[in-house]
């Protein structure tokens, strides 16, 4: 007439404590345990945060009454205004620090900035005596999530053929990707599977294509 789980069970009938409980079954079922570090879960949590920052910062971006032009350009893509929404895209302003400016009021370090792929260190061309800069600028920013739904990297489209840039070259490539970090591995993140995952299942069968604009039309 006892209640409770597996690990309750276990715990009972041999007498020991949760761990102890754990590696029992994990051996059972064939799962290895790693321990987490506790500073590196702490250094994940705040990338998290700054990511998901960024993310609210770039799309209060392309809302701004100022920005019009960006919104007017994906809606002759062909993109609704809910579509955009709901894929939380945003607008990078063409300034060499707008993005460190606003994170670093709310207290994050330019070094962890860094470390989640948004600024870079060292001298940009033609600037005299700046360590850091954003690393998307001028650039229609698309959030990428991890397969729960969080913000882990961006894909920023330059905009130079809408807006003339101040910090980019003409010449620079169409596309800037955020590296590879602590929360981004390139070649485990697959942009939209959050939000198809479960018809994928439900339908056996999953479409692939290119880009993000790719996917997010036959997705509306």
């Amino acid at each position: 007439s006892e209640g409770g789980d597996i690990f309750t069970f276990i715990q009972k009938i041999e007498g020991i404590e949760f761990v102890e409980a754990l590696k029992i079954l994990a051996e059972k079922a064939g799962v290895a345990l790693q321990r987490d570090d506790p500073k590196l879960r702490s250094e994940k949590d705040r990338i998290y945060e700054i990511c998901e920052k960024a993310a609210q910062f770039f799309t209060d971006s392309l809302n701004n009454s100022d920005n019009n032009i960006i919104l007017n350009y994906l809606r002759g893509r062909g993109l609704k205004d809910e579509t955009i929404e709901e894929w939380r895209l945003g607008y990078a302003s063409d300034s060499w620090d707008s993005l460190l400016s606003f994170l670093s009021k709310k207290g994050y370090r330019e070094n962890e900035i860094e470390k989640a792929g948004l600024a870079i260190k060292g001298l940009p061309a033609g600037r005299q005596g700046e360590k850091w800069h954003d690393r998307f600028r001028n650039r229609l920013m698309f959030p990428i999530f991890d397969v729960n739904g969080r913000v882990v990297a961006f894909s920023g489209r330059t905009m130079h053929d809408v807006i003339p840039s101040k910090t980019e070259k003409a010449d620079t490539g169409k596309y800037v990707n955020s590296p590879e970090t602590i929360l981004y591995n390139k070649s485990r993140i697959l942009y939209g599977l959050d939000r198809a995952k479960n018809n994928i299942r439900k339908d056996d069968k999953a479409i692939l294509v290119e880009g993000q604009m790719d996917a997010l039309l036959p997705w509306q």
